[in-house]
């Protein structure tokens, strides 16, 4: 008897779980033909309003996109979590231009306190910037700034002291190749040594 009764409330259980999955299917987008493409797309009409949304009103949405597109709610939560992430490479993604952070007077001055600072990176130019632009100052009448002294001023002292080391890296990369173009290697491989081995030994052949 109470084998039985077990036995029914499995395949009452079992109805219930195949009536409820079966109604979210019918109604999901599965039941409407609906593809992946089109689901993704009805996910990010709806993202951009759900973040924009109150508690109440994000709840409405994810109700109503479980009625249209068929997931489960915590999937769908999920899903308009990464619509609105970027998809593909990072080429294909318009990006707004960045402004100019220095002006061209700033870059001169710049490359000039590169080179009296000893020609440093930009993660140790960046905190012994307002000592050497100091310095510099100090020794302005005897040529520290060379010929760039005119276009020294306070806009650029700002914003010389403002720049990141990634910054002064950036701006100061075409003036570092423009002094250090790529040059001869001053290591040798096996194959180029013993090219040089062959030839010392046919000259001295000769």
């Amino acid at each position: 008897m109470l084998a039985k009764w077990g036995a029914c409330l499995v395949w009452k259980m079992l109805a219930k779980f195949l009536a409820t999955a079966g109604h979210s299917w019918c109604v999901g987008g599965m039941g409407f033909g609906l593809t992946l493409s089109a689901r993704r797309e009805i996910t990010r009409k709806e993202a951009a309003e759900y973040f924009r949304a109150s508690k109440k009103g994000r709840g409405e949405i994810l109700d109503r996109l479980v009625a249209a597109v068929g997931w489960p709610r915590a999937s769908a939560r999920r899903q308009l979590s990464n619509a609105l992430t970027r998809r593909g490479p990072a080429g294909t993604v318009q990006r707004k231009p960045r402004p100019r952070s220095a002006g061209y007077d700033t870059v001169l001055v710049l490359q000039r306190v590169w080179v009296i600072a000893g020609q440093p990176c930009g993660k140790y130019l960046a905190p012994a910037m307002a000592a050497t632009l100091a310095n510099m100052d100090a020794y302005a009448g005897t040529g520290s700034f060379g010929q760039v002294r005119s276009c020294y001023g306070p806009a650029v002292k700002e914003q010389l002291l403002a720049m990141s080391p990634a910054t002064i890296d950036r701006l100061l990369a075409p003036y570092k190749l423009k002094l250090y173009p790529d040059g001869k290697s001053t290591t040798r491989s096996r194959k180029n040594r013993h090219t040089e081995q062959i030839s010392d030994h046919d000259l001295r052949s000769r």
